[in-house]
């Protein structure tokens, strides 16, 4: 009974959370903004709280350094700050870009197919968690800029419910953004039209 109830605050927390009212526009490094649900919870970060107690529609976020990986500058990690559920949004600079965005509009249908099934497998071999489905790879434009995407389910590397993920190569001028968008199979109907706002919302300045 306890989970039932949980789960009933969690989708009514959900509700209507994509109007424009329930999400903030942050500034990140290196020109790139987007938009997060205020009842989200940045990782790492010792502002992490930040996005539920702003008062203001904009939080700056662009002098944080959330430190290097293997070349790449983390710009965003974040989760939803309620139980039960999973979804999650991460954003990656790297720079400089991998291939200029004229290079990337000359990229052929199976060119990109190859690429991501290259990725996938390495992902196989990681042991993390395993693909389940690989659901196609496609072209799209992120913030008018050329970018390359895939979609897969995955298991979760904690529970075991399966978790469908986008990523995405955004390649603009001086970098290449890699973004991550995910959300537990089951919770779509409450995460799908959130993970697209996000989406939709980010721009490079």
């Amino acid at each position: 009974m306890n989970l039932l109830k949980s789960l009933m605050i969690t989708l009514l927390l959900c509700t209507n959370m994509v109007n424009a009212s329930n999400f903030i526009t942050l500034k990140l490094p290196r020109n790139v903004e987007m938009e997060l649900p205020k009842q989200w919870h940045i990782l790492n970060v010792d502002e992490e709280n930040l996005i539920a107690t702003a008062a203001e529609s904009l939080l700056d976020l662009s002098h944080i350094d959330m430190g290097n990986t293997d070349g790449e500058l983390k710009l965003i990690s974040a989760m939803p700050m309620v139980k039960y559920t999973y979804a999650s949004v991460s954003i990656a600079s790297i720079n400089p870009t991998l291939i200029s965005p004229q290079e990337a509009d000359k990229l052929s249908v199976q060119e990109i197919k190859e690429f991501f099934q290259m990725m996938l497998e390495g992902i196989k071999q990681n042991g993390s968690f395993r693909v389940i489905k690989n659901l196609g790879s496609y072209r799209e434009t992120v913030s008018q800029l050329p970018a390359i995407g895939v979609k897969y389910i995955r298991t979760s590397t904690v529970q075991k419910d399966n978790v469908l993920t986008e990523l995405l190569l955004v390649f603009a001028p001086k970098q290449t953004l890699r973004i991550t968008l995910s959300y537990r199979v089951r919770d779509a109907v409450i995460w799908k039209p959130v993970i697209q706002k996000i989406k939709n919302s980010i721009t490079v300045k």
